[in-house]
């Protein structure tokens, strides 16, 4: 499973890049990149067949149970 980032730490992030901008437009912009991250590693195809993308499990599984 990937360790994505906490909200609070791309929170941080920000704050130290972009200090002008409100709470709330930071915490805004953490949960776009966190959850951009997290429909990322969903999505990739993997180099390896041992850790599938969870799209790639699901097709895996799918054909799987089409075989049966």
């Amino acid at each position: 499973m990937e360790n994505f980032k906490s909200l609070n730490k791309y929170y941080d992030d920000l704050k130290s890049g972009y200090p002008k901008l409100t709470d709330f437009e930071l915490l805004s912009i953490a949960v776009q990149i966190q959850r951009n991250d997290i429909l990322i590693a969903g999505l990739t195809v993997s180099q390896l067949d041992k850790h599938p993308s969870a799209l790639e499990k699901i097709a895996i599984l799918l054909d799987e149970k089409q075989e049966n």
